[in-house]
């Protein structure tokens, strides 16, 4: 309960600057998450924080919730438009050798997208021991049309709950 309750009013404050950032799209938000142990929020950004969500910021410091925004590699513009992109082309699309890339989504610290790869499953575990590099390997050799100049990474999973993880 007292954890819920330290949450409240960084939740408050990431709700307010999701609702600045909302006014315009293209202002090169990417995220804000809440870090209660300290309580402080971390605030993602593309580019120059514009003055309105800097007042913001300001106002969220005075109320002793510490504040530290971070340079995002990319807004959450252009990783939903990525995503959506990759998804299209290629969720739930089942690869020669049975393979299905069940979702994607953006990296925690937008530097850009991850992918699930789900196997068929009697290669599962053979799957599993695959190096990063192996791994992505695979998924592009089944899936040209994962292709993409945004970065991107590939964990292994279910062949159930196809989805694009949209950022909150």
């Amino acid at each position: 309960m007292k954890r819920m309750a330290d949450q409240v009013p960084l939740s408050q404050a990431a709700d307010r600057i999701h609702a600045l950032a909302d006014k315009d799209p293209d202002s090169g938000f990417a995220a804000v998450s809440l870090d209660t142990p300290n309580r402080a929020i971390i605030v993602r950004w593309k580019g120059s924080v514009p003055a309105e969500v800097e007042a913001e910021l300001e106002r969220v410091r005075a109320l002793g919730i510490g504040v530290t925004v971070v340079e995002a590699r990319y807004s959450v513009k252009e990783s939903l438009a990525e995503m959506k992109r990759l998804g299209g082309a290629v969720i739930g699309v089942k690869a020669a050798n049975g393979d299905v890339i069940t979702m994607i989504g953006p990296n925690k610290d937008f530097s850009g997208l991850f992918a699930t790869l789900a196997p068929v499953a009697e290669e599962k575990e053979a799957v599993l021991a695959l190096s990063p590099e192996a791994l992505t390997a695979r998924a592009r050799a089944g899936f040209p049309a994962l292709t993409s100049d945004m970065p991107s990474t590939m964990n292994v999973g279910s062949p159930t709950n196809w989805s694009v993880v949209l950022p909150d």
